[in-house]
């Protein structure tokens, strides 16, 4: 249970072990939309207004939902890859209408601007110590078109960066506080900014409302909120999808709620939440326009199960989100609802993987989308940068069907083809089209993924039983402080050989030089034991992750 004020409503999460197994059985009653999902939740009256309470423990159905359901004008944004400067990871992205922002930390990172075609534009600020820099990273984002203007939200610090959408700085905004880990909302006709803070004491003002010049106008101490101990592990979530929301993650999960922030009463008021009989779990809350969200975390998970609730009908169920114009591909096992829009930013390689999977089994696709997934699939070459699928966020159940917008592709690096013979003919110098992708073309360099372990089509996947005497033995900084240990979650493929490829850096400690430490161990690292499929052969396995840490783990 947990006390909010003076009333007292129940809340948790699900443990691991059984939230898997829910995620992956199909319903017994043929689930197809939230209107003919049960009831899960219950309005019960508080005194600041009616809290939505979740009963966790009754969601054990699962549909596969459509993209489209949420989204309208889908855009699938291919970026550019014409210079180094432009290359990114799977980093924070944020998006407005005509403007893409990713930051990424480590090597060749920083904060990228791109236009909707996918054009690479500037990089905007950088790491350091400068008036015009941010230290460690970029926590929050803002690009506001009107008023020519984007705003960078240092991990820690006590100003917002403000530059025009050509990257030259302007007069940064004055913090009233000291932030770490903090959210903002910019109102340029008014001169305002919200922030939102994770606060560490009681006396601290988790939310407050200030001038461009530093002068508060109005705040909320966090009080009862505050996270008991100094741990930057934990954060704070803001979705902006049409109202002030605030909730806190805790990496030790605790009881809490999802909240709006009152600015008649500035008060911060809880509207929805959750309760179980079981162990609690990592968890993360998102506001939709329609719908509350419930995205479960755990950092050892390859993907991230979701809760979708209608706020009205109170229908709701677990979530396969499906990129339906895209032949229900999954998308990548994070995704963004942030200021109006989904986000999802995928690595190429990823997304040639799971259209490969779909093309599989094309039978029943509408002929556009069909044309669509061959034609980016065909055309994704290893040596892409990240592709960026996104949508405004609907509004209201009339809102319009989703229609798609495949941007054309920027300037791009091809890979090399062989030289033309002399015996070719004059029409031979017109490119030919790349053959259509077929189930013979999976064969031998299909990776193989998460959701093909639950289809059960792996034998066996990669085996690695002395991980962690190698990562100790050939870390170059096994000499790192322990009174500040750090964490890398790294990403890859294991080759047929034991060899891997595609590393990335799935969750940043913050500091380049361990990013790219633990990217280099794991890049150097021979799996012993490789992946196999039903008959035994040797395969290629992706979805791999594990950590690294500073110093190495005993």
């Amino acid at each position: 249970m947990i006390t909010i004020g003076k009333n007292t409503v129940f809340c948790g999460a699900l443990c691991s072990a059984l939230l898997f197994s829910a995620c992956n059985n199909r319903s017994s009653i043929n689930l197809t939309s939230l209107d003919n999902c049960p009831v899960i939740a219950e309005k019960v009256p508080l005194e600041t207004g009616d809290v939505v309470v979740c009963d966790f423990d009754a969601v054990t159905d699962t549909f596969d939902l459509p993209l489209s359901v949420l989204v309208s004008e889908v855009e699938i944004i291919r970026l550019d890859n014409s210079n180094d400067d432009a290359l990114v990871k799977a980093g924070r992205t944020f998006v407005s209408e005509n403007h893409v922002g990713v930051f990424t930390s480590g090597a060749n990172g920083g904060y990228k601007l791109f236009d909707k075609s996918g054009q690479y534009l500037t990089e905007i600020s950088s790491r350091g110590q400068g008036p015009n820099e941010y230290v460690m990273s970029v926590y929050d984002s803002y690009i506001d078109e009107e008023a020519n203007r984007i705003y960078l939200f240092p991990m820690q610090g006590k100003k917002i960066l403000v530059f025009d959408l050509q990257g030259n700085p302007q007069e940064h905004i004055s913090l009233a506080y000291g932030t770490t880990k903090s959210k903002f909302q910019i109102d340029s006709d008014k001169q305002e900014v919200l922030v939102m803070l994770m606060p560490f004491s009681g006396e601290q003002s988790t939310v407050w409302k200030q001038d461009f010049k530093g002068n508060v106008i109005q705040e909320v101490k966090a009080g009862y909120l505050a996270i008991a101990r100094p741990d930057f592990s934990n954060d704070i979530d803001n979705s902006q999808n049409g109202n002030d929301d605030f909730s806190l993650f805790h990496w030790t999960p605790e009881n809490d709620s999802l909240y709006y922030y009152n600015v008649e009463n500035n008060q911060l008021t809880p509207v929805f939440t959750f309760r179980t009989q079981r162990e609690l779990k990592q968890h993360g809350y998102i506001d939709l326009p329609d719908y509350y969200m419930l995205r479960m975390i755990d950092p050892a998970w390859l993907h991230y199960p979701l809760i979708l609730i209608d706020k009205n009908t109170l229908r709701g169920s677990y979530i396969n989100l499906k990129i339906d114009m895209l032949g229900n591909i999954a998308g990548p096992a994070w995704t963004d609802f942030n200021r109006g829009y989904y986000i999802a930013n995928m690595y190429a390689y990823e997304m040639k993987g799971q259209l490969e999977q779909a093309l599989r089994n094309e039978a029943g696709l509408a002929p556009e989308t069909l044309e669509r997934m061959k034609n980016l699939y065909e055309n994704i070459t290893d040596e892409d940068n990240n592709i960026i699928i996104t949508g405004k966020l609907k509004t209201g159940k009339n809102a319009q069907v989703a229609i798609v917008k495949a941007s054309p592709q920027p300037s791009v690096r091809q890979a090399s083809t062989p030289k033309k013979t002399a015996s070719r003919s004059a029409t031979d110098d017109a490119p030919s089209p790349p053959p259509p992708a077929s189930s013979q073309t999976f064969d031998d360099d299909y990776i193989y993924r998460f959701e093909d372990m639950l289809q059960d089509k792996i034998g066996k996947t990669p085996q690695w039983p002395e991980a962690k005497a190698y990562k100790k033995a050939s870390n170059r900084f096994g000499d790192w402080d322990k009174d500040d240990p750090k964490e890398v979650w790294v990403d890859y493929v294991v080759e047929k050989d034991g060899s891997t490829s595609n590393v990335t850096v799935w969750k940043s400690c913050g500091i380049a030089e361990l990013d790219n430490e633990a990217v280099r161990l794991i890049k150097e690292a021979k799996i012993p034991q490789p992946g196999v499929d039903k008959k035994g052969k040797p395969i290629r396995c992706g979805d791999q992750k594990t950590d690294v840490h500073f110093p190495p783990l005993d």
